[in-house]
């Protein structure tokens, strides 16, 4: 419970043009089930359009992709949307479907 009112302060506080990371209760072995990352796109043209995408990152993709690194401003520049959630899947945990995640 404390994880979640720490969430919402953060996001109380989150403004357009920051990026903010957000966690799942329920951990496996120190592992969130999922985290979420939102991105805002730096160019004003395209943060002008107040759109958005999700993106779940492939199981296993996540050190390929480079997720924790310079991929995810890669990625929101490849999506070209003003906003971009990164969703990435904790390791250890079971998931039935890509849909039953989504």
């Amino acid at each position: 419970m404390q994880s979640e009112v720490m969430h919402t302060a953060s996001l109380q506080k989150f403004m357009p043009g920051m990026n903010c990371e957000l966690f799942s209760e329920g951990e496996v072995d120190g592992v969130p089930r999922y985290s979420l990352t939102i991105i805002d796109h730096s160019d004003k043209d395209i943060a002008a359009k107040k759109d958005m995408g999700v993106f779940v990152v492939p199981l296993g993709l996540e050190r390929e992709m480079d997720i924790y690194g310079a991929g995810k401003m890669k990625l929101s520049n490849t999506a070209n949307m003003s906003r971009l959630i990164v969703v990435v899947l904790g390791k250890g945990h079971k998931y039935e479907s890509l849909e039953k995640v989504q």
